[in-house]
């Protein structure tokens, strides 16, 4: 028997504790921690975000503990679960211990009341069925009926029965993500059931929207290319007609989110870019039929479009001026500008490093107060002005500012 003591914890989370196992000898409820709270805490992984199960009524239980802790609450009826917001940040999730029974694969499942045996057994992953409880007499004592915590130890992913990802194919992005954030491997056992399970075509009978969601957990996880290749391999997404070739490794995405901040004051979120490397080897028409499917939200249709559009326009990167590249690259998406300069497998990509390394060492002989001071040149030419002036240096048209000038006036000029 394992148990751990309340001083384990910090202080606030110990407190809530407290507070739980206030409410669970009033009520007359046994209540226990569990999933990834308990997960992260035998990994000495700091989790703000708690998970607790109840037998008997959990949003009943949900209810006093946010009067109790003045904690915001939201409630889901249907599956008996509710999340607290905690003063002071983080959440709480609150569910009745419960089994699930699926009445078609991939569907959310009809739930019925169970106790914690019942409510472990539904999980996932041995590592995530594991409980303490809470009750004053077994206080903090670890429930583990599966050897969970071995299987952390040893760093194997293994699945409860052989139904697992065809009652929910997330699961296989799930195991896939565990497996790479934590340098580990999947059970023989449990690899044979997730390609057992793709092999039935179970996917294609999960909502986009849960795909959807599952794709941006791996864009927020450190390595997300070994997630998606470990899922490629497992030809996952065969169900779509795709094939994932990603081409940036976060070394890489590191140094270009850098230069961007630096040279450009630009903030770039890495997941953006993880989204557009996961569209790599595309056809347009794939990403146009992608983007039908699935919930993009307005800045990825839009990073979605602009990377159709841009792959057009540099199919003759070889021999496109300096202005040209100049008018394409301003107008994208930061996000999108530093995806090509990662994108090495593109043929275009020399062209793009060199266009963003050039700019940021080069001091422009022309400059916009240059033309307003000049009085010859139009307004609303000035950017298409500054463009063609920059790229006829870069290009050494002109040997120097003088002369680059006097060219502008002839082909600019209005006096």
């Amino acid at each position: 028997m394992i148990r751990y003591s309340i001083l384990e914890f910090p202080q606030s989370i110990g407190h809530l504790i407290r507070t739980i196992e206030k409410i669970s000898k009033e009520r007359k409820e046994n209540c226990y921690l569990v999933g990834g709270f308990v997960r992260d805490w035998i990994l000495k992984v700091p989790n703000a975000d708690l998970d607790i199960a109840v037998e008997g009524d959990g949003n009943a239980f949900a209810r006093e503990l946010a009067l109790q802790t003045q904690a915001t609450l939201k409630c889901f009826e249907r599956f008996e679960t509710s999340t607290l917001g905690i003063q002071g940040g983080g959440k709480l999730d609150v569910s009745t211990c419960r089994s699930e029974v699926y009445d078609s694969e991939g569907e959310l499942p009809r739930v019925t009341r169970s106790n914690i045996q019942g409510d472990l057994f539904r999980r996932d992953f041995t590592v995530n069925a594991m409980a303490l409880k809470i009750q004053s007499r077994h206080f903090l004592e670890l429930i583990d009926p599966f050897h969970g915590k071995q299987d952390l130890k040893s760093k194997i992913l293994r699945a409860l029965h052989a139904k697992s990802f065809l009652e929910d194919p997330t699961r296989i992005f799930r195991a896939s993500r565990f497996q790479a954030r934590w340098h580990g491997k999947i059970h023989p056992q449990t690899q044979r059931w997730i390609l057992d399970a793709v092999q039935t075509g179970c996917l294609t009978r999960v909502s986009a929207f849960r795909i959807w969601k599952e794709l941006h957990l791996i864009w927020n996880e450190p390595y997300p290319s070994k997630i998606l290749d470990q899922l490629q391999a497992w030809k996952t997404f065969k169900p779509w007609n795709i094939r994932y070739s990603g081409q940036i490794f976060p070394s890489k995405v590191r140094q270009w989110v850098k230069f961007f901040n630096q040279k450009f004051n630009q903030t770039i979120d890495p997941r953006d870019l993880y989204f557009l490397d996961f569209f790599s080897g595309w056809t347009s028409q794939q990403m146009i039929q992608w983007e039908n499917q699935f919930p993009l939200s307005r800045l990825e249709k839009r990073l979605l479009n602009q990377w159709i559009r841009i792959r057009e326009d540099f199919q003759h990167g070889a021999t496109m001026s300096w202005s040209q590249k100049d008018r394409v690259l301003k107008k994208i998406h930061p996000a999108m500008q530093a995806f090509l300069c990662l994108c090495e497998s593109e043929p275009f990509q020399p062209y793009v490093v060199h266009y963003f390394r050039k700019i940021t060492s080069l001091t422009p002989w022309i400059q916009m107060k240059d033309l307003v001071r000049d009085n010859r040149f139009i307004p609303s030419q000035y950017t298409e002005i500054l463009s063609e002036a920059l790229g006829k240096q870069v290009e050494k048209k002109f040997p120097n500012q003088e002369q680059l000038l006097k060219w502008l006036h002839q082909r600019y000029g209005s006096k």
